[in-house]
């Protein structure tokens, strides 16, 4: 299931050690709270953590403890999820073990918040559990990805998440203390200072002494190609947003051993390769793979699925080193051989885009290029669309090239088919579309219309129309945004008639509870003139999705009959199921076309009666804002109350505004509810969420616009200013303003004293002393300033930066001494310049000269390159630059076939 084993002590029995249970586990919104309610209700559970911090051992005891007798299924890939969704049971409890997260997301066939929520939907009680490192959630719920990036944080954002830290609290400490009497592995890694008490557990330090210290120079260099490999593959994706991070495969395959054998000797001092054995390969994999401590192997074999035994498909880096590694290494390439093997052995199409985009955004050119022609020879069609932007952009964009591409893209349906076929010259962009057509599946209109745009954007009309002949009778009418798809082709290439007729079968049979698919499918009728079909939609019994509802409703309003209209409303109002945000967004809609009573008897009905459990806050918030223009008093104020007490906190996203909203409205027993659950029981440590700046700033511009009808004052909005720069770092920061402005004192001091002792030292942490400060809670902010100066990670510039400025902007003078004692200088890591330079200024602007200078003298002269060098310095590298930094020879296509 992923718990790692402990390590081995004279004395221990067993594979793992006593439990020592965690904070998390009793908090109440901790990992067993969340587990229980998924248990109720179904969800997703999330732990995010560092590798061996003890995330899998606390969801396995919570799991033990909780849900001893339901059925656990751990799925290999995304593809068993999706099975299990078509094999669920109505009887049927399973816990779905995702351990490791990021290997089901991403790529081709990664997992969506489509498949999860048919999962928890259906037949069934489902509990998913995951786990996931930080770099990968920072990386999911990052602000501004673009829709085909956007898979993964789909996925994320629908988990109740726990954050699980690398180090004991005090009162875990203590139990640990208590269990050490009787397991001589707890008593051995209590004695240890350099790590952590569960990396000990896990055998982190000897993980690290293996990688720094080895012995034998063949298993380290075998041991530094897998890392760089798995680090390549993987990727940085903070530099692939918007590239299309649907390229990364995170669950890729195991290191072949052919692989490891062919790039170790580069990783080899040229004294070490001389002196080499006939048997250095099979001695070092030995070695790289020996156990440690009895609990973990630097280099772990592992069997494919339906292998024999002792058969081995490859090998996996320790997770603990590969987070470590990397870290370290973050933006180093690799060796030419190690890319060489890479291409030529890798043989997962995932991985091979996933590799090629690696390559490009380092300017890797001949190597991106061979890894995405590569990649589409392994199956990968997008692929074909990104090594045809590349070859492009960088002038290698010739007929051969785009001939090889139209010749061999997989033509199985994809988002990029018809782009690529659009994209391409029009006599290579016909090859593909003509391959498509003699491939698509005629009863799926999504691919239908896509090979039909393909084949319109290059002329191939006569293709397209006996293409159009056959789908409209045989595609599937059911999903209504594939069949708006379709609809939209057959528009454009004029296929009226063809189009009516799959409108009039989509009428009768298309699913009615998918209300986006509604919205899409209505637009489309609306497109190709078929209005008439608008009230034999909302005369089927079976609508009842508010949602649906609604865009119906507003069909009807302009293409339908004042009786139609009314006889929809009617029905909506008695029997609409309730759903957010569908709920919210058919009141609004009832009003606007007229049907105000109608409105009124809905929401109150909602009101009473609408399920708020794990709605999200700023769900809640919308719903309760078209109550309270629509219901009556009462109403509004009974859904005000059961927000305030049900509403899930998970994330803590848009309490603040939710707090003033009641506040402003008058609703204080609200607020004050609501305050007490936040100030008590709500994540310290939610990370950071840029769509809090969005609306912090959405609702500072309302009060600005409304300034002067509403009466508020400049400090007001001087508040929402000081919020929107804290909210970047820190929602909690929010929260403690919000609390001080709605006036929910005693509350305030609730959360600031869990601020003070429990928050993690990140680089929130300088605007949680300033929050603290400004709001009137001294003595809370000197505790976590002292808390933070002794105890921060001082290797990280940007929090260091961020405790220091703050000291300095708050006058906490003696916490700034005590944070430039521990030689901040001299441990920061230079690795991030931005950070490490700004730390340089910032030390001058507070009077530190001397430590100024000792960081300067480490930081290495700024040179833009390697990180995007393409762009940075194309005079330097015309044809990309090599792995050893040296710019590329000229290279040609057809070179590479």
């Amino acid at each position: 299931m992923g718990v790692r084993r402990a390590i081995e002590v004279e004395g221990a029995t067993g594979e793992l050690s006593a439990y020592v249970p965690r904070d998390v586990d009793s908090d109440p919104y901790g990992v067993r709270a969340a587990i229980a309610a998924a248990a109720t209700a179904g969800g997703l559970v999330l732990l995010v953590g560092d590798s061996s911090v003890g995330k899998t051992r606390c969801a396995v005891e919570a799991v033990r403890a909780l849900l001893p007798d339901w059925w656990l299924l751990q799925p290999v890939d995304a593809g068993e999820v999706r099975e299990l969704v078509r094999g669920m049971v109505p009887d049927a409890r399973v816990v779905v073990w995702l351990d490791e997260l990021q290997r089901y997301l991403g790529g081709q066939q990664g997992l969506t918040a489509g498949t999860v929520r048919a999962l928890l939907q259906g037949p069934g009680q489902v509990v998913l559990i995951g786990t996931l490192w930080p770099e990968y959630y920072a990386a999911y719920t990052a602000f501004g990805r673009g829709d085909q990036d956007a898979h993964e944080g789909a996925v994320v954002n629908l988990a109740r998440v726990v954050h699980v830290g690398a180090e004991l609290t005090e009162a875990e400490r203590d139990r640990a203390r208590q269990l050490a009497a009787d397991d001589p592995r707890i008593r051995a890694a209590l004695q240890v200072s350099d790590y952590g008490f569960t990396q000990t557990m896990a055998a982190a330090p000897q993980l690290v002494a293996q990688w720094r210290d080895a012995n034998n120079p063949y298993a380290a260099a075998v041991l530094n190609a897998a890392l760089d490999a798995e680090r390549l593959i993987a990727g940085d994706e903070s530099l692939c947003f918007g590239l299309g991070s649907s390229l990364r495969g995170n669950a890729h395959r195991p290191l072949s051993a052919s692989l490891l054998r062919e790039a170790a000797p580069s990783y080899c001092h040229d004294r070490d390769r001389a002196r080499a054995p006939r048997n250095w390969f099979e001695t070092a994999l030995a070695d790289a793979t020996r156990i440690l401590h009895g609990a973990a192997a630097a280099l772990a074999p592992v069997a494919a699925p339906g292998q024999s035994m002792g058969e081995i498909d490859g090998y996996v880096p320790a997770d603990y080193l590969v987070q470590y590694v990397g870290r370290i290494r973050a933006g180093q390439l690799g060796t030419a051989t190690l890319w060489n093997a890479l291409a030529t052995r890798l043989t997962d199409a995932d991985d091979l885009s996933s590799l090629a985009l690696t390559a490009e955004l380092r300017g890797l050119h001949r190597q991106a290029a061979t890894l995405y022609k590569c990649a589409i020879e392994a199956g990968a069609p997008g692929a074909s669309r990104r090594l045809w932007s590349f070859l492009r952009g960088h002038g290698y964009g010739t007929v051969q090239a785009a001939e090889w591409i139209a010749g061999h893209t997989p033509v199985i349906d994809s988002y990029d088919l018809p782009l690529i076929i659009e994209e391409l010259p029009e006599s290579a962009g016909r090859v593909l579309a003509e391959r498509a057509t003699d491939h698509v599946d005629v009863t799926d209109p999504q691919a239908a219309a896509r090979v039909l745009r393909g084949l319109i954007s290059v002329g191939g009309t006569t293709r397209a129309e006996a293409l159009a002949e056959r789908v409209v009778h045989d595609a599937d009418p059911i999903q209504p945004s594939a069949v708006a798809a379709l609809l939209d082709a057959l528009h454009q290439m004029r296929a009226h008639t063809q189009a009516r007729a799959l409108a009039d079968r989509a009428a009768q049979h298309v699913d009615l509870t998918d209300a986006v698919g509604v919205h899409h499918l209505l637009g489309a009728m609306n497109q190709i003139g078929a209005q008439a079909q608008v009230p034999k939609l909302a005369a089927r019994p079976e609508l009842v999705s508010p949602g649906a509802i609604a865009h119906l409703l507003k069909a009807l309003s302009t293409t339908g009959t004042s009786v139609e209209m009314q006889t929809l409303a009617d029905r909506a109002a008695h029997h609409a199921v309730h759903a957010i945000p569908g709920t919210s967004h058919l009141l609004d809609v009832m009003v606007s076309v007229g049907a105000t009573l109608q409105a009124r008897v809905l929401a109150d009905r909602a009101a009473h009666d609408i399920n708020l459990a794990h709605v999200e806050v700023k769900q809640g918030e919308c719903l309760w804002k078209s109550i309270n223009e629509t219901g009556t008093e009462a109403s509004t104020k009974l859904l005000a109350d059961r927000i305030a007490r049900d509403i899930d906190l998970v994330g803590m996203r848009g309490v603040s505004r939710l707090l003033r909203l009641f506040h402003d409205a008058g609703l204080e027993a609200p607020v004050h509810i609501l305050a007490g659950r936040i100030a008590r029981h709500g994540d310290l440590n939610t990370p950071r969420h840029l769509d809090v700046i969005a609306w912090a700033m959405d609702e500072m511009g309302e009060m600005k616009s409304s300034h002067s009808a509403k009466g508020l004052d400049k400090g007001a909005i001087a508040v929402h200013s000081r919020e929107i720069t804290d909210a970047e770092l820190s929602p909690i920061a929010v929260l403690l303003d919000t609390l001080h402005h709605v006036g929910e004192t005693a509350h305030l001091r609730v959360l600031a004293e869990r601020t003070a002792h429990h928050v993690d030292l990140t680089e929130t942490i300088g605007s949680l002393v300033k929050a603290l400060q400004r709001t009137g809670v001294t003595t809370q902010a000197r505790a976590l300033a002292d808390r933070a100066v002794n105890h921060i990670d001082i290797a990280s510039p940007r929090t260091v930066y961020a405790l220091l400025n703050a000291l300095h902007q708050i006058g906490f003078a003696t916490q700034l001494q005590a944070l430039l004692d521990r030689q901040i200088d001299r441990y920061v890591d230079t690795a991030d310049q931005y950070g490490a330079r700004a730390l340089v200024d910032l030390l001058r602007k507070v009077g530190a000269e001397n430590p100024a200078q000792v960081l300067t003298d480490r930081i290495e002269p700024f040179v833009a390159y390697p990180d995007k060098p393409a762009a940075a310095r194309p005079d330097k590298f015309p044809h990309g630059q090599e792995p050893d930094g040296t710019p590329s020879a000229a290279w040609t296509w057809n070179d590479l076939l």
